[in-house]
């Protein structure tokens, strides 16, 4: 892989994001985090677990291991809140689209 491809695959990542945050912004707050039958139990909880899968990777290859003093490492809240080293803000600060897409 060579630093053109890692540009483009950034710049297909962001698009996405950008596509998926557009779409979310229009979802109204209380439904963001209402109860759904899917993956996860909310839209609110999918889109964090990209954010989270995104930031842990980034991590990752910038030579950071973040670890977990949670049990079942499963992308949840918990985990989350509990990975070490790693700024970034706690799940309940994440609990609208601004934060999130602030985040991303």
């Amino acid at each position: 892989m060579n630093l053109s491809d890692i540009k483009s695959l950034y710049a297909y990542n962001r698009w996405a994001n950008d596509r998926m945050f557009a779409a979310i912004e229009k979802v109204p707050n209380e439904k963001f985090g209402a109860p759904i039958v899917s993956s996860f139990p909310s839209l609110r909880e999918t889109t964090f677990h990209i954010l989270f899968a995104e930031w842990l990777w980034l991590n990752r290859w910038q030579g950071v291991s973040p670890c977990t003093s949670v049990v079942d490492s499963d992308a949840s809240p918990a985990t989350w809140d509990a990975l070490s080293p790693g700024k970034k803000p706690k799940w309940q600060e994440l609990s609208t689209v601004a934060a999130m897409k602030s985040f991303a």
